[in-house]
């Protein structure tokens, strides 16, 4: 995975012990306030949570350690996605952040539904449900989520998903 250079430090959020143990999963979309100087994330507001208290905790308090670069960061928010995944999930892969996008500094935060034939696990196709505001960032990421891979029988007909542009420092370091 690529980056941008306006990220210095985003880890993603720690998925809880109890909630891997109780399968539970979801989507939590967030605003993220940062101070332009500093690049520091000054707050974080929950747009949308995840429907479980101890995910949406865990997702806050990680975004709120995110720094930027100063200087840098125009916006007055910034949009942010994560989703924790039971583990029904076999096989992830992650969108690429093509090149032009990333030569034109354009980023995004999209919400895609995975259709699936429950008895293999595959999915048959993606429903652009809110586009990430850019057509290659929208390819990219229905290209990844249609590889995406299920365990049979478990998993339900319809998966949302949540993928956002830019990628993390961390996915950087791991395309290198």
């Amino acid at each position: 995975m690529r980056s941008t250079r306006f990220v210095i430090f985003a880890p993603r959020p720690d998925y809880p012990k109890q909630a891997r143990e109780r399968h539970l999963g979801g989507t939590i979309f967030v605003m993220l306030h940062v101070d332009k100087k500093s690049g520091l994330v000054t707050s974080v507001e929950l747009v949308q949570s995840t429907g479980h208290k101890i995910l949406d905790d865990a997702a806050l308090a990680t975004f709120r350690s995110w720094k930027f670069k100063p200087g840098v960061v125009t916006a007055d928010a910034i949009p942010a996605l994560f989703t924790f995944s039971p583990t029904n999930v076999i096989f992830a892969p992650k969108p690429e952040y093509p090149q032009y996008a990333r030569d034109h500094h354009w980023t995004g935060a999209g919400w895609f539904v995975m259709h699936i034939d429950t008895r293999t696990g595959v999915v048959t196709s993606v429903e652009i449900t809110q586009s990430t505001g850019h057509k290659i960032l929208d390819d990219a990421s229905v290209s990844a989520l249609k590889r995406w891979r299920f365990k049979p029988g478990i998993v339900p007909p319809k998966v949302k998903a949540a993928i956002t542009f830019p990628r993390t420092v961390e996915d950087k370091k791991s395309a290198n």
